[in-house]
């Protein structure tokens, strides 16, 4: 195979060489945005199993009811600050 030079055609490779980069790196950035909702999902539900697995006297010695186990594993850390913690 004969390559030719021309100034069309190393414009050509050029252009699909940085049509390849930039697939390359949104194909990156949807791999690491899946992997981080997978990991906070992860830790919600390990974060909710937890709290579920405490018992009721214990958690109404730190002040939290049941109910709220999903709400503080979803916001816990500004929960934590603003309700628990003042």
């Amino acid at each position: 195979m004969a390559y030719i030079e021309t100034g069309q055609h190393e414009t050509e490779t050029a252009h699909f060489q940085t049509m390849g980069r930039a697939a390359i790196a949104t194909a990156s950035n949807i791999v690491s945005s899946s992997f981080h909702t997978v990991r906070k999902q992860l830790t919600f539900r390990r974060s909710v199993a937890e709290f579920a697995g405490i018992n009721d006297q214990i958690l109404r010695e730190i002040g939290v009811h049941r109910s709220e186990i999903t709400a503080i594993a979803e916001d816990g850390a500004h929960l934590g600050r603003a309700r628990y913690y003042n």
